[in-house]
């Protein structure tokens, strides 16, 4: 849609055979993003469900940091890092329990 706004042609499709895996994984992990939120937020509700998308980004990130994943930088786990994530892991359950 965008795309049409700036009166710009069609997308080329026919690089995406050569895509990296993690732009398709990208992809197929978004959609199932918003097809989990819209399931679980009717059901735990929305603050338990952002609480447990964020603390799986706290963990998905220290694991990117910890391994150097996706090129990133290596940033070795320390104890704040995990008392945090395990902070928000616990703020999610009490909200959920709430």
């Amino acid at each position: 849609m965008a795309g049409l706004a700036a009166r710009e042609g069609a997308p080329n499709v026919a690089g995406l055979s050569g895509a990296p895996w993690w732009v398709w994984a990208g992809g197929f992990l978004g959609a199932f993003y918003v097809f989990a939120s819209i399931i679980l937020t009717p059901r735990i509700g929305a603050a338990s469900t952002v609480g447990f998308v964020i603390a799986g980004q706290m963990v998905a990130s220290i694991v990117l940091d910890q391994f150097g994943l996706l090129n990133l930088p290596v940033n070795t786990v320390s104890f704040p890092k995990i008392a945090g994530a395990v902070l928000v892991i616990a703020g999610a359950v009490l909200v959920l329990r709430s």
